[in-house]
């Protein structure tokens, strides 16, 4: 096969398995209502299962990361099939709150090894276009979240929406067409085609980390923390959101959640375009304030439909976040391979347990309304530390970052 032909083969199996993320993300939200149903589950069980996904992911990025590094992500690819594969088993065979919290810490574990591995390949097969590539990729997220959705809410619309049916059960199994792709697809790349893929002008682990023992690795890291918290404490959220406080149906809740999605793909591959003419600090800067305005707006609104098209709007914005801190920190940070992602992703990724799980415990002692809004505080974050770090640049120059050479 020619060697153009087995580049565009991994590039497709990178971009379907950023749909498996998706899929690890996404498919919980949506069988919430039912799952809780179910299993007599209350708003505080709700966000942790919601957070479960992200623990898995927090425990693959601390250890895949420097494993990579050292001995190639290569092995950790098929380990992330295997991982979503089982997991996706266990949530669809769910016979108590234990197993149904293991199952998606264990796709949230698969999920997390891809987060790890993707951007950083992206980023060496695209060194001098990293922002446009890595929001392009992370647009097979949003995307992937789309298709979904549909599934997922196509399939409790047949067989039943409510903890009785098996709806949500046969929405789990569905979820495991997406890591056999992938996993076949890296299985050619890797096995029959023989593709090299690695880092090679990534540091040893020590060397990275004393390199990100920089005040602003640190800034980048509560961006992230920030920016995950936003998106997911929001679109995790949503679907129950328009069931419980806008009383629409589970279908339009579901529906919800896929034009949230939807934005958030147009705003990851417009993000590239507009990469070209914002720096990336003021596109950060610019989202915070949109994405803030939004969720305050939201909170307010009494019309279900001004209510949706907020949310479209913050979906766009929320959609620059991840993939430009990440573009930001990987210029900053040169040559630290796939650790510094998974520290960053981690970050991020904490955000997914942190918030999720803060709205679940206040809107058991307030109400989901209040909840919902009081996530408005986390964007105004992310804006005022970009706006800080911007001006610091124009002030005194780049900032500079701690060499390892001796």
């Amino acid at each position: 096969m020619e060697q153009r032909t087995v580049s565009r083969l991994l590039l497709w199996s990178c971009n379907a398995a950023m749909v498996g993320v998706a899929a690890a993300v996404n498919v919980t939200p949506v069988c919430l209502s039912s799952v809780a149903e179910k299993f007599g589950l209350d708003y505080s069980q709700q966000g942790i299962l919601l957070g479960c996904t992200f623990w898995g992911f927090i425990i693959a990025l601390f250890l895949v990361g420097p494993l990579s590094d050292r001995y190639g992500p290569r092995p950790f690819f098929y380990w992330s099939a295997f991982m979503q594969i089982g997991g996706f088993l266990l949530l669809a065979l769910a016979w108590n709150y234990p197993t149904l919290a293991f199952g998606a810490t264990l796709a949230g574990l698969g999920a997390g090894i891809l987060e790890t591995l993707l951007t950083p390949v992206i980023c060496e097969t695209f060194p001098t276009r990293k922002t446009s590539a890595v929001n392009r990729l992370h647009s097979f997220y949003a995307l992937g979240a789309v298709g979904v959705i549909l599934l997922t809410s196509g399939i409790l619309r047949c067989f039943g929406h409510n903890g009785d049916g098996q709806g949500w059960r046969w929405a789990y199994t569905a979820m495991l067409v997406v890591p056999i792709t992938f996993g076949v697809g890296f299985f050619l790349c890797f096995r029959i085609y023989r593709i090299r893929v690695s880092y090679p002008h990534s540091e040893s682990y020590t060397h990275t980390l004393k390199r990100l023992r920089c005040v602003w690795f640190f800034v980048f890291a509560g961006a992230m923390l920030c920016a995950g918290g936003t998106e997911l404490g929001a679109a995790q959220w949503l679907p129950s959101y328009l069931e419980k406080v806008l009383s629409f149906s589970r279908e339009t809740g579901a529906a919800g959640l896929l034009l949230l999605s939807l934005a958030m793909g147009l705003g990851r591959i417009t993000g590239g375009w507009v990469a070209n003419y914002l720096s990336a600090p003021a596109m950060l800067i610019l989202a915070g304030v949109m994405c803030a305005g939004c969720l305050i707006a939201a909170g307010i609104s009494s019309s279900g439909v001004l209510t949706i098209m907020i949310f479209l709007v913050f979906g766009f914005f929320v959609g620059w976040m991840w993939p430009t801190t990440m573009a930001i920190a990987s210029e900053a940070f040169p040559r630290t391979g796939s650790t510094m992602f998974a520290l960053l992703a981690v970050s991020g990724n904490g955000g997914g347990i942190v918030f999720p799980g803060a709205v679940g415990f206040l809107a058991e002692r307030f109400d989901l309304r209040i909840a919902m809004s009081s996530l408005a505080v986390i964007p105004c974050v992310v804006s005022t530390v970009f706006f800080l770090w911007r001006l610091r640049q124009h002030r005194r120059g780049p900032v500079a970052i701690p060499s390892t050479e001796p």
